[in-house]
């Protein structure tokens, strides 16, 4: 094969080795460079900055392909190209956003060595190539790598340039895009009135405008430049000595789909991540803006997917472990620390004839730098009902994440409303709430206010050395009257929580009981089953699905309203959720209410619920959205009961939460 000589520094040579996020580079990768053709690529990546941008993957001045970024993720095709030529990326926000000033960028690398990044699908994530993770940073670094022409010809000559660039100027010119954004477009120059039509990269690449920009931000807002560089140039490895608090990024919160862990760092050596599922210890590495953490695989997580087999398809149990975790900063705020957390995770199935199987997860998350949310006050407490996630005691089949407390008016006392199990609490100075029993420890940490809740991460450390983390809300118990009539009952509810980010989930309980329930994909409305609900009290409704075997044996469904089955009735599947209204809010968006409820879902399986417990319970805090009685019946509504697992029941995942 024809090779051709790259001249590369000796320091460039040496920068090679280690990298964190690399593969070592040989002698023959830092000198050398090919001329083979590679295959087509996925590149699944992230921006920072942008909820909607027009994305494009190039070669030099060569557009290779186009897409749209959506809720600051995106993924494209890379044609298939020579080996060793350059990829770049870049990304501009949208006119009808008012945010074409935004145009961020990053080098990839060699088509190469995103050929040898990818896994076996030919996808390409951001948690193996850091550079498809697009922000201020990236684009800071690309301004100063563009101007060595030609761009370094390997990952090794690019990562070393990269290591040599000035990282003080970096710093600051990120600190400039940050701040052009926050203004909405550059500052105007000099005699103008009014702002500029640069783009952010413009302003990067060219010294004249660069200069003047500062020099206006400067005058308009003295000393944010250089706080903002040293927001941005903060230790990384630093957030998570002793601990460090991750919840869902923004894309996920606007949907109230609320996660989070935490991560533990004892020594130079060790920690342990913790979330809904327990804990995993770690072995780690951290520098600059990466940290890589290989875990024990102590932590299992259930799942019953559906697999096909010689006889047909079942559902099988299948268990999953984390055994990597990379953390990746992307950008910072003042209040929080965006970063991709890039997951690899092994399913194995114990009870089948089955091949593991491999995955990565993807998904942004936001280290709490500086919580916004107000802190507990032993004066807030006092007299009070709140329902809090510190219960968390959790398995394959049962998910009882939070409690109902009832804070006694004097003293330090709560007890346990469904058990009157009596616990002591207090608050510590940080706001922190921190509730103990004979059996647990639990402190809630109050991070983001909502309309009637607060966002909150609850660490729960058991009596038996079991560690847990939670994500959840903290919802205040208040007297409301949406429900204390029946004819208040009849509407849509809208739900995200704990579902794929924009497929929400929803009923349409209507006045003849009926309750229809709905997955909301784009385009279209698509009809899952139906249920039929009652009310339990003046703050509770009850909604029940069961299928079971007709005159003939045969399983079908089965209308049971305001009663429990009896035996033999609902023996294939039975579904009783139960929501208790805590609070009632008007929607921010000025349409219909926000409902808190505690939701109480139980299923059984192939068992008889008249004589059997329950094979899967979960029992959440969550937000209905509740919508205007006259609105629009959702497509499919008409159709047949679709079931494709109603031949054989149905088991609802929990390694995602994402139960129905």
């Amino acid at each position: 094969m024809l090779r051709t000589l790259v001249v590369a520094s000796f320091g460039a040579l040496l920068s090679c080795f280690p990298a964190i996020g690399h593969s070592a580079c040989s002698i023959d990768r830092v000198y050398s460079t090919g001329f083979e053709v590679q295959g087509a690529l996925t590149l699944r990546g992230y921006v920072a900055g942008l909820q909607q941008a027009r994305v494009e993957v190039r070669q030099g001045a060569a557009v290779l392909n186009q897409a749209t970024a959506n809720q600051g993720a995106f993924t494209l095709q890379l044609p298939a190209g020579a080996a060793e030529a350059v990829i770049e990326l870049r990304l501009r926000g949208l006119v009808e956003n008012g945010q074409e000033f935004i145009e961020l960028a990053s080098v990839l690398g060699p088509r190469r060595f995103l050929a040898e990044s990818a896994e076996a699908d030919g996808t390409v994530s951001a948690g193996a190539v850091p550079a498809l993770a697009v922000s201020p940073k990236s684009t800071a670094r690309f301004s100063m790598l563009n101007s060595e022409v030609p761009l370094p010809a390997t990952e090794c000559q690019l990562e070393a340039e990269g290591a040599a660039l000035d990282q003080e100027e970096l710093l600051r010119r990120a600190a400039v895009i940050k701040l052009l954004i926050e203004n909405g477009g550059v500052y105007a120059s000099s005699g103008q009135s009014s702002k500029g039509s640069a783009s952010t990269l413009d302003v990067l690449l060219s010294p004249t405008l660069l200069s003047e920009q500062v020099n206006a931000i400067e005058q308009a807002r003295p000393g944010q430049l250089a706080a903002t560089a040293s927001l941005l140039g903060e230790d990384f490895c630093a957030y998570f000595q002793p601990e460090a608090v991750f919840i869902s990024a923004d894309a996920d919160r606007q949907y109230n789909i609320f996660t989070g862990e935490v991560f533990r760092i004892s020594d130079p050596v060790n920690g342990e991540h913790v979330n809904t599922f327990g804990r995993d210890r770690f072995t780690y590495e951290c520098r600059d803006d990466q940290l890589i953490a290989q875990l024990e695989g102590e932590r299992i997580s259930v799942s019953y997917p559906v697999r096909q087999f010689p006889s047909g398809a079942r559902q099988v149990q299948q268990e999953f472990r984390t055994r990597q975790i990379r953390v990746i900063r992307i950008d910072a705020s003042f209040d929080e620390v965006r970063v991709l957390r890039s997951s690899q995770i092994e399913g194995s199935f114990p009870f089948e004839n089955l091949p593991n199987e491999q995955n990565v997860e993807d998904e942004t998350l936001s280290l709490i730098r500086q919580p916004t949310a107000a802190p507990f006050s032993e004066q807030l407490l006092r007299g009070t009902e709140w329902v809090l996630p510190s219960r968390q005691e959790t398995t394959p089949a049962s998910q009882l994440g939070v409690e109902r407390l009832r804070f006694e008016v004097t003293g330090n006392t709560a007890t346990q409303v469904d058990t009157g199990a009596s616990m002591s609490w207090e608050v510590t100075p940080r706001g922190e709430l921190v509730i103990s029993s004979a059996t647990r420890i639990a402190r809630v940490i109050p991070l983001r206010s909502v309309p009637g809740a607060t966002r909150v991460m609850t660490l729960v450390d058991f009596a038996d050395g079991r560690r847990a983390a939670s994500s959840e809300f903290a919802v205040r118990v208040e007297q409301t009257n949406d429900w204390e009539m029946e004819a208040n009952v009849p509407a849509t509810y809208l739900q995200n929580a704990g579902r794929v980010l924009g497929d929400s989930f929803f009923w349409r309980l209507s006045a003849d009981r009926s309750a229809p329930a709905f997955s909301r994909v784009a385009g279209a409305d698509a009809f899952v089953f139906r249920l039929h609900w009652t009310r339990d009290g003046s703050t509770s409704v009850v909604l029940r699905r069961c299928r079971g075997p007709d005159a003939s044996n045969a399983m079908v469904e089965k209308v049971v309203t305001d009663r429990e089955p009896v035996i033999g009735e609902c023996t294939q599947f039975y579904r009783r959720r139960e929501w208790t209204l805590l609070n009632s809010q008007a929607d921010p968006d000025g349409v219909g209410r926000w409902l808190w409820v505690i939701e109480d879902n139980r299923d059984w399986s192939g068992v008889d619920p008249a004589s059997s417990a329950e094979t899967f319970r979960f029992y959440r805090t969550i937000l209905y959205r509740r919508q205007a009685n006259d609105a629009p019946i959702p497509k499919g509504e008409q159709a047949d009961i679709d079931d494709p697992l109603g031949a054989t029941g149905f088991v609802p995942a929990t390694h995602n939460a994402a139960a129905r």
